[in-house]
């Protein structure tokens, strides 16, 4: 009753079209349902539209398409056809790929002058794919300089000497880390800690 299926799963990046089609024969005519995570979608909308055509009195080709995948278009789709003499279905996974989320609870522990420890935790989604590594970046940032004072000899007063700079406190480090996950599909956005 179901026909044209080219495997049981697709993989798409963010952005990129889908396209399930399937030809439907039957008599009397089938019934035609597309469901979600097995739940019949009613209605087509803008990011997901389903055509059916009527080829003849015992065929049909039908087609779910999303024009731009999204994270949240990832899910099992199926197809039904039904009419009174019985119901055939296909179901297909569609896995969407993306950058993942930037990680959750970035703290900051142990700093030293040139050191610090980081801890965090994975992010809530992880874009569909193995994360490969972790980026952290540093930056460091130093007190402001003061400006220099020019000091100028005139004839009626002793000549001025500059004065001695006061020794400066142990450098203190502002530590600003960048925690970006990056993995086969993109580069997270970053968390700033």
């Amino acid at each position: 009753m179901l026909k044209t299926f080219k495997g049981d799963a697709i993989t798409v990046k963010k952005g990129e079209p889908i396209e399930v089609p399937a030809e439907v024969t039957g008599l009397p005519m089938p019934k035609v349902e597309w469901l979600k995570d097995e739940v019949i979608i009613v209605e087509p909308t803008e990011t997901l539209l389903m055509e059916t055509k009527e080829i003849n009195r015992v065929q049909c080709n039908t087609k779910l398409s999303i024009p731009a995948a999204a994270r949240l278009d990832k899910g099992i789709f199926t197809v039904t056809a039904s009419n009174r003499l019985g119901s055939a279905s296909h179901t297909i996974k569609v896995k969407v790929l993306d950058r993942p989320l930037p990680p959750r609870n970035v703290n900051i522990g142990n700093i030293k002058a040139e050191s610090c420890q980081l801890t965090w935790d994975a992010p809530e989604d992880n874009g569909g794919s193995e994360l490969t590594n972790y980026i952290v970046e540093k930056l460091d940032i130093l007190p402001e300089e003061e400006p220099e004072e020019e000091y100028e000899d005139s004839e009626d007063e002793e000549p001025k000497t500059k004065p001695e700079p006061e020794p400066r406190p142990i450098p203190v480090w502002t530590v600003i880390t960048n925690s970006i996950i990056e993995k086969r599909f993109g580069v997270s956005i970053c968390v700033k800690t």
